[in-house]
């Protein structure tokens, strides 16, 4: 994919960081020259869709290439698209009797709200919680009946002795209100929250919900009303106390809305190294890195400093990773060096947003996923300390994995910090899911973690070249091997998406579509999901009747339970609903 950006953008960097001859060594100059690249500004921190995500996608597929590195079929290029945000059409309109009113001035849609033509009356929910527990009770809804309106809602939370910060999200409010069968949701901000009353005209993508969210003027309010709504009054006494009247416009809202999803492409990276026997070779090794960074940071990805708009450079996070796989690429096609088993070199797009890539790789791999015999994932193994900890998860994926790893580091003397876990924040997630055994080496996190000071400067190259070195070394042991056992080692429901009070035990697909359901990637033996009979692969489109659309249905449903509750999971397995009583 050779793009006029890849010289404009880099080519004064490129082309003396490529390593374009067979190295029989792994080396530092090697590691230190790709990373110089990889962790430039040049590249602005590597955020996937971008043009610096294109010129990284040449660099790494001409890398290889230069190696003599093969391309599947379909190319060293596998693109996949990632939903990275919402357009807000400029056809949309709100109407309230005879009086429009401007988009961008008096109303903004939310980022996840339905589209369509709506049109019903409006009634005021007061900060529209319904909250019961041993320490607080609130029920804005009582005596309110929603059922086909428009629910007016305040925007944060009431003063209270009691956090209610978790009930402080605007899209639980706007599913709380689905259920009561409203029609739709116009969010307003008191005084109190918000006194320049903003409207949020860059909101966060976040997966749709099924009604339409609209954040409205104050004033626009009041118009509706006729004044019989006194804001600045209720914001106070509902602090205290819920609404005892019913307050209800006299007239229709009638609203057009579209919201668009904006696909973004990027790409994995897919090299491949032939191995030499008959047979074996149809065994594959995969050695994989993310490749993708956070950009420029800011709030709307996981930096860590998101008031800082700076170039996350990413030098560990995973420039060493990256350079690593490049590195080990040149190492193996060296003429000196044949292995038996086929090898696949991969980097991953769009780790960072959920490990994205690495799950597009796992359902359209270029070969056939019961013949992969493992997975090798570098991730951050640019910060080798001085006390030499090596860090290797997966041990526990397969009964020889301990013992290989031990006898290697008889040549290295690393300390290891060895990890049976098969599921971790990384891109090995998305195979051990597979039931493919997993090793996920790493040199540990560290304070400029996800800031714009991981930087080159803060590397140890020689460390990262002794850890390579040690990789290299386990694939030819792999190459070697019989064969490798998979098992389960430790939940394959970890992960960023949930920490609520109560969990089915399953490892959920974070990067799906907006509203399809939530796909289960893998069940964990012994937990509520595995003793109901859900399996890999269903599909949850419900619980107790409730629509499940997304993660952030799934989390929003969950965590109103308790444990010991009993709860009916509806789900799509070969096209068949069916319902599943789980205990939690």
């Amino acid at each position: 994919m050779k793009i006029l950006g890849y010289v404009l953008i880099a080519s004064s960097v490129l082309f003396s960081s490529c390593i374009y001859q067979y190295n029989t060594e792994i080396n530092n100059e090697d590691l230190s020259s790709l990373i110089n690249f990889l962790a430039s500004d040049s590249l602005k921190g590597r955020l996937p869709g971008t043009a610096e995500d294109a010129v990284l996608l040449d660099f790494i597929s001409s890398e290889f290439d230069a190696y003599g590195i093969e391309a599947p079929d379909s190319g060293f290029i596998q693109s996949f698209d990632l939903i990275t945000g919402v357009e807000i059409s400029d056809k949309n309109f709100l109407k309230f009797g005879e009086t429009s009113y401007i988009q961008k001035e008096d109303f903004y849609p939310a980022a996840y709200s339905a589209s369509g033509t709506f049109s019903a009356e409006l009634m005021f929910c007061g900060y529209g919680l319904e909250i019961n527990t041993d320490e607080f009770t609130r029920n804005d809804f009582q005596n309110l009946n929603i059922d086909g309106k428009w629910a007016v809602i305040l925007r944060g939370i009431p003063e209270s002795e009691i956090n209610l910060d978790k009930y402080n999200n605007d899209r639980d409010k706007v599913m709380l209100a689905a259920d009561k069968g409203a029609l739709g949701v116009l969010l307003v901000s008191g005084e109190n929250y918000d006194s320049e009353d903003k409207l949020n005209l860059e909101p966060e993508h976040i997966p749709a919900v099924s009604i339409p969210v609209i954040q409205i003027k104050r004033e626009v309010i009041k118009d509706m009303f006729s004044d019989n709504l006194d804001l600045k009054s209720l914001e106070v006494d509902l602090n205290s106390k819920v609404l005892n009247k019913v307050i209800i416009s006299n007239e229709k809202l009638d609203a057009f809305l579209e919201i668009n999803k904006l696909n973004t492409p990027t790409a994995n990276v897919i090299g491949i190294l032939p191995g030499t026997d008959p047979v074996k070779s149809k065994e594959w090794i995969i050695i994989g890195a993310h490749h993708d960074h956070l950009g420029m940071g800011g709030r709307r990805n996981s930096s860590r400093m998101p008031d800082t708009i700076a170039v996350h450079n990413g030098a560990d996070d995973n420039a060493s990773g990256i350079a690593s796989v490049i590195e080990l690429a040149s190492y193996f096609s060296s003429k000196d060096l044949t292995l038996e088993r086929s090898l696949l070199f991969v980097t991953f797009g769009a780790e960072e947003k959920g490990l994205v890539g690495s799950k597009y790789f796992v359902e359209n791999s270029p070969v056939p996923i019961e013949n992969i015999l493992a997975m090798v994932n570098i991730d951050m193994l640019g910060r080798m300390s001085p006390d030499s900890i090596l860090q290797i998860g997966g041990i526990g994926t397969s009964a020889e994995a301990k013992e290989m790893v031990e006898e290697i580091n008889e040549n290295y003397h690393f300390k290891l910090k060895l990890s049976e876990a098969g599921y971790g924040p990384s891109d090995h997630a998305s195979f051990y899911a597979k039931d493919i055994p997993v090793f996920f080496f790493s040199t540990g996190a560290h304070q400029d973690y996800h800031t714009p000071f991981d930087d080159i400067d803060s590397l140890n190259i020689e460390g990262l070249r002794n850890s390579s070195e040690f990789i290299s070394d386990l694939v030819l042991e792999l190459d070697k091997i019989d064969s490798l056992s998979f098992q389960e080692a430790g939940s394959k429901a970890g992960g960023r998406a949930y920490t609520g009070s109560v969990t089915l035990g399953i490892m959920p697909d974070v990067s799906g579509s907006d509203d399809g359901g939530l796909t289960i990637l893998a069940v964990t033996k012994g937990k509520p999901a595995y003793n109901s009979g859900m399996k890999k692969g269903d599909t949850i489109i419900a619980i107790d009747g409730n629509e499940i659309g997304n993660i952030y249905d799934y989390m929003y449903r969950l965590k109103t339970y308790k444990k010991g509750d009993v709860i009916i999971v509806t789900i799509l397995r070969n096209q068949d609903e069916i319902d599943l009583l789980v205990q939690l």
